[in-house]
């Protein structure tokens, strides 16, 4: 798992084309009402791995189009199976791009 620094604006599509997942995560002390970064990842195709906590995680539908994680070893579960299997990352991506968000 390699953690990614903050990214400037104009690099982040390309950025997003070298991952194989979006971990979003943010800290317990912090209430993040909705994450348009977990939109932008899902809508470039990549499977989200987000805590159940965060608002944008209302848009997911676990195994579907991403996935809600509770605790930190779910997150690494999910992580670790999507660097496995390239027929998940793919059919989760693809299921990621169809999110309506209205």
């Amino acid at each position: 798992i390699n953690l990614s620094p903050v990214v400037p604006q104009t690099d982040i599509p390309a950025t997003y084309q070298q991952l194989d997942c979006f971990y979003y995560r943010v800290p317990s002390t912090v209430k993040e009402a909705y994450g348009f970064v977990v939109i932008e990842a899902m809508l470039s195709g990549l499977p989200v791995v987000c805590h159940r906590d965060v608002g944008a995680a209302e848009i997911i539908e676990h195994g579907v189009n991403g996935f809600v994680f509770d605790t930190s070893d779910e997150a690494i579960e999910t992580i670790m199976a999507l660097k496995e299997n390239a027929n998940l990352r793919e059919k989760i991506g693809v299921n990621a791009k169809k999110i309506s968000i209205y």
